[in-house]
């Protein structure tokens, strides 16, 4: 029961994150584009873990990001120096985790670019694949507004 408590905390916390923070469903979005992008250049198995590893990586980053600037905001409301600070290093990591992502990325995708490498997709799930992108695309401004229980 503990278990599924605590399941239930950090799925609403990703739920949370989700709907309160604009660069975090940019990185879904761009973690589904790649991932759809790999299906459909073929990369190989281990190539595709690697991908899922550093989307992972940059969403994990994300939500670390996320984390300690609301932990700041809950002790300082006024502008400072110093927790601008934190703030920049805390969004520095997210930066510097999503460049080596898009290197991977690049690294993977290139040497694969052209119309001859592409999986054959049937019309239905590749009519799929494109609603879920454009819906994708389409939540990434919005996601609604979160009230913060310390504000």
């Amino acid at each position: 029961m503990r278990t599924l408590r605590a399941l239930g905390h950090a799925a609403r916390g990703l739920y949370t994150t989700y709907r309160r923070e604009v660069h975090f469903r940019f990185q879904v979005w761009a973690g589904y584009t790649a991932l759809s992008l790999g299906y459909l250049l073929q990369l190989k198995a281990a190539e595709m873990a690697l991908l899922l590893l550093v989307i992972g990586l940059v969403w994990v980053a994300e939500l670390f990001n996320s984390a300690v600037e609301s932990i700041l905001d809950i002790f300082t409301r006024e502008w400072r120096r110093d927790v601008g600070e934190v703030k920049d290093l805390a969004a520095g990591a997210v930066l510097l985790t999503s460049l080596v992502a898009l290197a991977v990325g690049i690294l993977l995708f290139l040497p694969r670019v052209g119309w001859g490498s592409l999986r054959p997709v049937p019309w239905e799930l590749g009519a799929l694949g494109g609603v879920v992108w454009v819906l994708l695309a389409l939540l990434i401004p919005w996601g609604g507004y979160v009230k913060r229980s310390y504000r």
